[in-house]
């Protein structure tokens, strides 16, 4: 079962990276997604459902993209509100085929969501051998993290769910820490791949200018979490010569939002995942 739900995911990610469609496909793909969305939503979700109701909607109301709009925004507390009777859609138990996972809490209050096995599952193929050797050229699948891992967060699960898997070399290290370890794990383990925090990086590079060690450089540096410095990150590719910085915007809610293009710096939403709308303070598109 994971075998094929590996190779599902990877394949579809592979034929649908955006930068290989034109915008008239963008635009076919987000809205076919949309609409497989909308009609899951209406006929499985209590909270949904009753949001398509209160606004006379029904999945058959979204003609163009665009349309998105007429649905309204849900915020914190409507979320928080209907957890979790009316959050779990029909066909889905906890621990069975989803996982419960929260939000950091940077704002004082936590949001609670689940995630299907196949969502969990589809995050950790990013991390595959066939994806890294398409876009990033990188043969040798050997991964660290230095994260902050609280119970419940997304980075706990897929941690845990890639360290059980085990089809990968996978090492996972506490942000917490100090730097020092970071630093001994890097050097020992020699990972190609390492998932971590633009402030985790600023303190390796402090202790580094001040003690003067060596340290490896993995082949891809994945960044997430924080604003990243443009001068910042300078110093740290002198810091890890031969390494690439992939900035990434991910949210627990949505996922993966958008990140460094595989071919510039530049970041780009990624519009075969998500339709992102911006809005002013009264919530009207921007």
């Amino acid at each position: 079962m994971k075998l094929i739900l590996a190779y599902y995911f990877l394949k579809n990610l592979l034929k649908n990276m955006v930068i290989r469609k034109p915008p008239d496909k963008i635009h076919e793909i987000q809205f076919n997604k949309l609409k497989k969305l909308l009609r899951f939503a209406y006929r499985n979700n209590k909270y949904y459902r009753e949001l398509f109701e209160k606004n006379n909607l029904t999945p058959d109301s979204f003609r163009v993209l665009e349309d998105i709009t007429k649905f309204p925004v849900s915020d914190r507390a409507d979320i928080t509100n209907s957890f979790p009777d009316k959050i779990v859609s029909s066909g889905f138990k906890l621990g069975k085929n989803c996982f419960l996972v929260s939000t950091s809490g940077s704002t004082g209050v936590p949001i609670k969501v689940y995630k299907s096995y196949d969502t969990i599952f589809s995050t950790i193929s990013l991390g595959s051998k066939r994806f890294m050797k398409k876009i990033f050229d990188i043969d040798k699948i050997t991964i660290m993290t230095i994260l902050v891992y609280a119970p419940e967060t997304i980075e706990q699960v897929i941690s845990d769910f890639a360290l059980k898997s085990r089809r990968v070399p996978f090492r996972k290290i506490n942000a917490l820490d100090d730097v020092e370890v970071y630093i001994e794990n890097l050097n020992q383990f020699k990972p190609e791949i390492l998932f971590t925090y633009p402030s985790v990086l600023k303190d390796i590079k402090l202790y580094l200018n001040s003690s003067g060690e060596r340290i490896h450089s993995p082949k891809i540096i994945f960044t997430s979490g924080e604003i990243f410095e443009k001068e910042i990150r300078k110093e740290i590719l002198n810091l890890f010569p031969g390494s690439r910085i992939v900035d990434t915007y991910f949210c627990t809610e949505a996922g993966l939002i958008a990140s460094n293009c595989a071919v510039s710096d530049k970041m780009h939403v990624l519009k075969d995942r998500v339709y992102l709308e911006i809005l002013d303070k009264n919530g009207v598109p921007v």
